[in-house]
């Protein structure tokens, strides 16, 4: 626990913990982002302005359609900064509504160009901490299939839940821009690789939920009160689902796994039953299908896990 300092007459600062701020390499003066997630704060470093001076391309003659394509592959895939040459207002306000579900975007205008930089560098970023957003985001996303269900207006709050999904996917996809640079050895790699490509099924997941609250606002609500169980009980498992993506554990992916399993099998039962609505039939149907994203995310973690402790047992014997 670190207590709050205060800092000239009204402004509040805490320091950070010295083991992630060597394992990030940060020093004095460089700069970092604070993102507020609910109620926690998220830290990510910035890029250097050496990095970015050294990866920058001009593009031109570029649609307004294609802006936002190239902020995303900007994003994931490098450069650090893109000018977009001959540019109108159209682009630069299209790329500005769309830096909301981006961390660590400026999107500037200058004359007849505008300038895309990417400030987070990849190589700082902490997987564990992006997974955790990942898991909190699918949390309250399944927390809002239940308020939906009892008729509460939820679409305002559905959608910033999406915009911070896409905060977090994309944050993890830009992570494997250190991955392809850091990681030399091949099981490291491929626990990596597995992990990310989990967090995918995460975000598909997720997705699928957020169509499902739509889905329930416009019915009504009023759904029964297995639906409402079922939903419930989504919550929980989804949260598991998530975090286990961070997870060591064999044993914890293939209790994930069952629960998982479990929860199935009682959406298919519910979705054919005489108690369940003509609305209700669809959400559980897409409920089951953001389901399969969380088996094959926990599949995922759990098969990397059993083909290390196979190799490990190998070497060893």
């Amino acid at each position: 626990m670190r207590r709050l300092q205060k800092l000239g007459s009204s402004s509040l600062v805490v320091t950070l913990p010295k083991e992630w701020v060597r394992e990030m390499g940060l020093k004095q003066g460089d700069p970092v982002y604070v993102v507020v997630e609910g109620g926690s704060l998220r830290i990510v470093p910035a890029v250097n302005s050496e990095a970015t001076a050294a990866s920058r391309i001009r593009l031109s003659g570029l649609d307004p359609g294609d802006a936002t394509r190239v902020l995303w592959c900007a994003y994931v895939l490098g450069p650090e900064e893109v000018v977009l040459e001959n540019a109108g207002d159209d682009v630069y306000n299209m790329l500005r509504d769309a830096t909301s579900g981006f961390i660590g975007v400026d999107v500037v205008r200058d004359d007849d160009s505008v300038s895309i930089s990417i400030l987070v560098d990849p190589s700082k970023l902490d997987l564990r901490a992006v997974i955790r957003s990942v898991a909190s985001d699918l949390r309250d996303i399944a927390e809002l299939l239940t308020e939906a269900a009892r008729g509460s207006s939820v679409e305002g709050e559905a959608e910033r839940a999406r915009i911070r999904l896409q905060r977090s996917i994309t944050l993890a996809e830009r992570y494997l821009m250190g991955v392809i640079g850091s990681h030399t050895g091949q099981q490291d790699a491929r626990a990596t690789a597995s992990k990310l490509l989990a967090v995918n099924f995460l975000g598909l997941a997720a997705s699928t939920l957020l169509d499902t609250v739509k889905t329930l606002s416009r019915g009504g609500g009023n759904a029964s009160k297995e639906t409402l169980d079922v939903l419930t009980a989504l919550s929980t498992v989804a949260s598991e689902a998530a975090l286990n993506v961070a997870s060591e554990s064999l044993k914890r992916s293939s209790e994930v796994l069952a629960n998982i399993a479990k929860l199935r099998s009682r959406v298919e039962e519910l979705i054919y039953s005489d108690k369940t609505s003509k609305t209700e039939a669809v959400a559980l149907a897409r409920v089951l299908e953001s389901l399969r994203h969380l088996h094959l995310a926990t599949t995922l973690i759990y098969c990397t896990l059993k083909i290390a402790q196979n190799q490990g047992a190998q070497r060893t014997a």
